[in-house]
């Protein structure tokens, strides 16, 4: 597994430094993401849009959000985004072979997986909690790119954005013993490395480990830089991939 390194724009937005010119990944986080959480849920999704759109400069209808279930439904997107909507359909997962198109996965703690097929076939997005992970969300999403694209195991990289780590990720034993290898006790409480979970699905899937790029960051010890649920934060982190 490789270190994802980030740059830093101007506008605190962080971009993903181990990318090609086929696509673009970036986070914007706490430091960036200045959306009211205190309004209404369709003014927020679309100040969220506004956010997306300013940092990559895509246009509101190739800029897609998801109505995150913690479930392992992965839904294909093949038209544009009815911009008079707050998301595209009901589902934890989405793929596109769209070329312009913007995939943004909301987390808060969670771990968001961005899936980058380096030939320019198709880009994946995936929000994996502790459920989406219990139903192999990830690589039931791989299986689809490689079923509609086409795309070929040895040529897909796995990008894990920032998402809450095991020091600070406290969870009971029930939890625990759904992930017997990723989870342990410290201090005589159960704690989940989510990340880890996520990072053997994807090598039981074939992504090679040196094309698996994953982020230290831990957002609720780093809740400086990053919305925070179990901190008690509303914001949410927009993690983001555009298939150029």
């Amino acid at each position: 597994m490789m270190h994802l390194d980030f740059e830093k724009k101007e506008s605190n937005c962080l971009l993903v430094k181990q990318q090609n010119d086929k696509f673009l990944i970036g986070v914007a986080a706490k430091n960036c993401n200045t959306v009211n959480y205190e309004q209404d849920f369709a003014k927020i999704r679309k100040y969220e849009k506004y956010c997306i759109h300013f940092e990559t400069g895509t246009t509101p209808e190739n800029i897609y959000f998801i109505n995150q279930q913690h479930e392992d439904n992965c839904v294909d997107i093949r038209t544009p985004a009815d911009i008079s909507l707050p998301y595209f359909a009901d589902a934890d997962a989405m793929i596109t072979g769209q070329k312009g198109a913007c995939l943004v996965i909301r987390t808060a703690d969670c771990v968001p997986v961005l899936i980058a097929d380096t030939s320019g076939k198709c880009i994946g997005a995936i929000h994996s909690g502790w459920r989406g992970t219990e139903k192999n969300v990830t690589a039931k999403t791989i299986s689809c790119m490689c079923d509609n694209y086409g795309s070929k195991i040895e040529d897909l990289h796995a990008y894990i954005l920032p998402s809450i780590g095991v020091e600070s990720y406290q969870v009971d034993e029930e939890v625990a013993t759904i992930f017997p290898d990723s989870s342990k006790k410290l201090n005589d409480r159960w704690h989940l490395d989510l990340r880890h979970a996520v990072v053997k699905q994807l090598l039981d899937m074939g992504i090679h480990r040196n094309s698996i790029f994953a982020s230290p960051y831990d957002t609720f010890s780093s809740n400086e830089l990053f919305f925070s649920h179990r901190k008690g934060d509303k914001g949410r982190n927009l993690n983001y991939i555009t298939l150029k």
